[in-house]
Parts: C-alpha cells; sequence; structure tokens
C-alpha cells in the first residue's frame, strides 16, 4: 500500500467539486454502477456465483472443504487456494498478485479451523475487466463461498477507487478512469463489524486523502452488502 505525505492533495476530493477531466455523465462521482448477481451458475463446483459491477463481471466457483495435497495440508486448519483464470493479456505477476490478494482477504472471516487438513479451492473466471476487477472478484468469491455451503464468519464487501489528476474521488472507477488517473485504491470491509479486511493502493496519495477515502469507502461498502443480503434473500425466498 502506497501512502505519503507528499503527493496529490485528493483530501479537498471530497467536497463534492467536479472538475473537467473526468466528469460523469452517467453518473456521480460517489456512485456505483449497477451491481447484479447469480448464485449457482457452475454445475461442476459446490458453489458458484457470478458477479457484475457494470460491464465489469467475474464468476467464481468454489470445490471443498475436500481433502488437501500434502503441499497445502495445514494440521489446525483448512488451506485457502485462490486461481485466477485471466484475459491472455495479462501478466503472470498481476494474475499472481491478484490471487494472492484475494486469498489474503478471505482466509480471515472463513472458518478454517471447523475443517483442518481439507482445501478450499476458489477459481476466480475473468469474464470481462472494465474496472474496478479486485472488488469483483472478492464479492463474487463470497456469494460463491456461501453458495458452497463454506462456514464464514462474516461476508466480505468490497469497492474501488480512482483518484484523478486534479483529485476528484470516483466509486467504482471504469478501466478508462483507471487508466487516467494516477491512484487507484481498493477497500474490502467485513460485514461483522465493518472492520477493514484489505487495503490495495497504486499509486502515492496523503495519509489525509487516504483516510478520508477509507470511510466513504466503508459506506461503498455498506451499499454492495444491502445489494448481497437482499440477493441472498431472493434465493431463500424463492426455494420452494
Amino acid at each position: 500500500m502506497g501512502v505519503t505525505n507528499s503527493v496529490t492533495e485528493s483530501a479537498a476530493l471530497l467536497d463534492g467539486t467536479v472538475m473537467k477531466d473526468l466528469l460523469r455523465h452517467d453518473r456521480g462521482q460517489l456512485d456505483l454502477r449497477e451491481l447484479s448477481s447469480e448464485q449457482g451458475v457452475l454445475d461442476q463446483s459446490d458453489g458458484s456465483a457470478r458477479f457484475n459491477h457494470g460491464q465489469t463481471s467475474v464468476i467464481a466457483s468454489v470445490v471443498g472443504p475436500v481433502e488437501a495435497p500434502l503441499r497445502l495440508e495445514l494440521v489446525d486448519r483448512a488451506a485457502v487456494s485462490v486461481v485466477v483464470k485471466s484475459l491472455p493479456s495479462w501478466a503472470p505477476s498481476s494474475v499472481a498478485e491478484l490471487e494472492l490478494l484475494v486469498r489474503q482477504t478471505l482466509e480471515p472471516i472463513v472458518l478454517r479451523a471447523m475443517h483442518p487438513r481439507t482445501q478450499i479451492a476458489i477459481t476466480l473466471h475473468i469474464v470481462e475487466d472494465a474496472g474496478s476487477l479486485l472488488a469483483a472478484c472478492v464479492n463474487a468469491a463470497c456469494l460463491a463461498l456461501v453458495d458452497a455451503g463454506v462456514p464464514c464468519s462474516a461476508m466480505a464487501t468490497g469497492v474501488s477507487f480512482a483518484i484523478s489528476r486534479s483529485g476528484n474521488v470516483l466509486l467504482d472507477p471504469t478501466l478508462d478512469e483507471e487508466h487516467s488517473s494516477p491512484v487507484r485504491m481498493t477497500f474490502v470491509f467485513s460485514t461483522a463489524d465493518q472492520n477493514m479486511l484489505t487495503s490495495a493502493t497504486d499509486g502515492l496519495i496523503s495519509e489525509d486523502a487516504y483516510f478520508k477515502c477509507a470511510e466513504v469507502a466503508r459506506q461503498g461498502a455498506a451499499r454492495v452488502q444491502a445489494f448481497t443480503e437482499l440477493t441472498l434473500r431472493s434465493k431463500v425466498n424463492s426455494k420452494p
């Protein structure tokens, strides 16, 4: 995470000022794109889910808990593994970083001690990357874990930001907005206590701006949480 006191006075960004560099015509700076999701989308897994942030679409599948291979076996808890099936243009280092971030985000909320010596394998299929990919991956993986019946202490909800060159904050940025911005951030929170599970920052940002973004991210994550809870309730209510 890059935090500095010397770059981008982006703390002024949350006052509602709209600069011309990244003016949005279809939604406000702190508005999410349309969210949509579906569980049980794959047959050959214990659980699966698709999560869409606008055009960004990720399908997550979960297998497990199953017997862990020796290289992953932990005597006192389950091992969580994450594999990303990425787009052909991606560098291997980018794939490995995404896998690590998702795994480190989910490990604290999965009740791993209930299934020692097992593996919970999560596979993320990137259908389309139109921005805010890490948040979409986390949100898809959580719904897939629920669909698989994996015991968790909470869910994790993620939101992404971009900060433009003039200091404007853009919640749930598109890929073009991310490419045009010197700072990109993703925050993930636990639904149980709203504590931060993950903070990933690409670029330099002042400490004051970072904490202001974190607070706005918490509000954005609450909206994602409300959506996922509605999704889960709708599925329960639709069962005969």
